[in-house]
């Protein structure tokens, strides 16, 4: 039923001239070169030979292309606060529950109210970041001066109920940025959003070194003890 009214949405788009093709993906350079930022709307990383486009990116990409979101549409909201869990890394039990979100995001142009493009995306509470964000564990300081150090609680920091927004509103932008990057006829300037590079998932972006809240790839402090 979604790939029809995609193919709908797109037959009712009309051929654009070649000049006219031409002339917007030059102002869309320009507005990357003018108006957006590099670390803020979009991201170089290694490995890709275009930058990652990033939400506040995809906004000033449809305030320069005249688009604007129309409708927001959850194709599939399946949450199950019971359901097992278990960790991609160590393959152990996670504390229960299990998310996933399906969202397309209609794009449309401001001028005509015409669909422009469509975008669909997914997250889902078992993807890498979210599995080995749930094995990280609390740490409190105890002792005084040279003998006060970090103590493992051995207490869950991340709990399936603080993810459950976040993957609902990460789903939605996914949508939204591939849904401008397409209306905007952009695929060429950028990539998929930076976060969404599996091998950077738990990296800092800036530095590349490894975040010290999430734990290394392959360990649960959790479970495996």
């Amino acid at each position: 039923m979604t790939t029809a009214i995609e193919h709908r949405e797109e037959a009712n788009l009309a051929p654009l001239d070649l000049d006219l093709v031409v002339q917007r993906i030059a102002q869309l350079r320009k507005a990357q070169k003018e108006i957006m930022v590099e670390g803020e709307d979009y991201m170089s990383f290694p490995g890709a030979s275009k930058p990652g486009l990033l939400k506040s990116g995809a906004e000033k990409l449809r305030i320069a292309s005249g688009l604007v979101v129309g409708d927001i549409e959850f194709l599939r909201e399946s949450i199950d606060p019971q359901a097992s869990a278990e960790s991609v890394a160590s393959k152990v039990s996670l504390s229960p529950g299990r998310a996933e979100f399906v969202v397309k995001v209609t794009i449309l142009d401001r001028r005509t109210g015409t669909v422009a493009g469509v975008g669909i995306g997914s997250a889902s509470s078992a993807e890498k970041r979210y599995v080995l964000a749930r094995c990280a564990t609390k740490k409190v300081w105890q002792g005084s001066g040279k003998d006060k150090q970090q103590v493992d609680t051995g207490e869950p920091k991340v709990l399936f109920s603080d993810q459950l927004n976040t993957i609902r509103q990460i789903a939605a932008k996914r949508a939204e940025v591939a849904g401008t990057r397409t209306a905007a006829m952009a695929s060429g300037l950028f990539t998929q959003d930076l976060e969404d590079i599996p091998d950077l998932v738990g990296t800092d972006i800036v530095t590349g070194e490894a975040k010290d809240y999430v734990p290394k790839y392959g360990s649960c402090p959790v479970h495996n003890k």
